[in-house]
């Protein structure tokens, strides 16, 4: 695949047996098994990203410390976060961060009100502190308060917030430190929802768990799991990504597969009707990527070219204008795409050339574009 192969050789500082899936998913450096790193992402009112050299760049609103820059102030224009080196993938939160360092060690900062930093208290830290007894880590995730980590071996950790399941290590009781996901092995790619999670094992089947009183479980039923259970009909997975109660497929065919809430048209299957089961995106193949905002959907396909659906707010489709979409929409005037990434209002996207482009929210400067206007349309971030 020409697009992700020339990104690969200007990104070489990265292991191209590395792979890491956010909250919401978005594609990086495609392996052999079709799998990426997270180089960039978006929370509620932050951003951050991976530069060439290891160090990590965050922008935008700082509660509870997301920005890691020890300090309460937020930052329209991206900078580095002090004493971070080595990383390999970052995941943004609702107002937390965790960064993958290259030797398998997870570290976190920002909201710790359920334990979700993992360093096994409630404390909300303004600079990174490493995740407690978790080692041998291959990708991460988080959305709002709760995180999992993919291990070299295949098995799935969890910590923080337990209230639905979404740990899943069969009880409804918040961890401080990462427990193990039950029952679940040879998973090669994960993904956090607000309350649910999601897994991809190497046979290309989807297992859920966690919150599912919209279906964004896709088991057929809107009952919570506290364990994993397997997405219905769903086979050939790439990738997932997960919204606040809605989750998303890339299957190996280049389709996109749906299911949860929808009455914000974020499934993109033409309706605003609930699905427990997946459905089929409409009108887009050959995609490599998708990526999860709050109600809003992004895809990247393999010519580079990025389409959007759902809730329309803020601009978060990118599209000039703030009317809904029930089906995808291609972004205007944005190509060479190689990596999507979604935060809860605003969206991420980095092209070849190492710049990188957003829209949506503004209000706390998470676009990194030295304001604080809301944006309909991409506009290029400060590095």
């Amino acid at each position: 695949m020409t697009l992700l192969s020339d990104f690969d050789m200007k990104w070489r500082f990265f292991s191209t047996k590395t792979f890491v899936f956010c909250s919401a998913f978005f594609l990086m450096l495609m392996t052999n098994s079709g799998l990426a790193q997270s180089l960039l992402d978006g929370g509620e009112i932050h951003s951050l990203r991976v530069k060439s050299d290891g160090t990590v760049l965050s922008g935008g609103g700082n509660l509870h410390g997301a920005l890691g820059s020890g300090t309460p102030n937020g930052r329209t224009k991206p900078a580095a976060v002090p004493n971070l080196k080595d990383i390999v993938a970052v995941c943004a939160g609702g107002d937390l961060s965790l960064a993958l360092k290259s030797d398998g060690t997870v570290w976190a900062w920002g909201n710790n009100t359920f334990g979700q930093l993992g360093d096994d208290t409630k404390q909300d830290r303004t600079a990174p502190v490493p995740v407690k007894n978790l080692t041998g880590v291959k990708a991460i995730a988080t959305n709002w308060y709760h995180c999992l980590a993919l291990k070299r071996d295949g098995t799935v950790w969890a910590w923080g917030n337990n209230t639905f399941g979404q740990l899943g290590d069969g009880t409804r009781q918040d961890k401080m430190q990462p427990v193990p996901v039950q029952n679940l092995t040879d998973v090669v790619a994960i993904a956090c929802g607000h309350r649910h999670s999601l897994a991809v094992k190497k046979d290309g089947t989807v297992w859920a768990w966690g919150k599912n009183v919209d279906g964004q479980l896709g088991d057929g039923t809107t009952e919570d799991k506290s364990v994993p259970t397997q997405v219905e009909n769903l086979n050939g997975v790439l990738q997932v990504a997960a919204g606040w109660s809605h989750s998303l497929a890339v299957k190996s065919d280049g389709t996109i597969w749906s299911w949860g809430a929808n009455l914000t048209q974020v499934l993109g299957d033409g309706t605003q009707e609930d699905r427990a089961a997946p459905v089929q995106v409409k009108n887009l193949t050959d995609a490599v990527a998708v990526a999860a905002g709050k109600w809003h959907s992004l895809a990247l396909k393999k010519d580079g070219i990025v389409w959007t659906w759902g809730n329309n707010g803020t601009g978060q489709l990118g599209l000039a204008n703030a009317e809904d979409k029930n089906e995808p929409q291609q972004v205007p005037n944005l190509d060479n795409v190689s990596a999507i990434s979604a935060g809860n209002w605003h969206c991420l996207a980095l092209k070849k050339d190492g710049t990188v482009w957003a829209w949506g929210n503004n209000g706390a400067g998470q676009l990194g574009d030295g304001t604080t206007a809301m944006r309909n349309a991409p506009v290029q971030s400060a590095e």
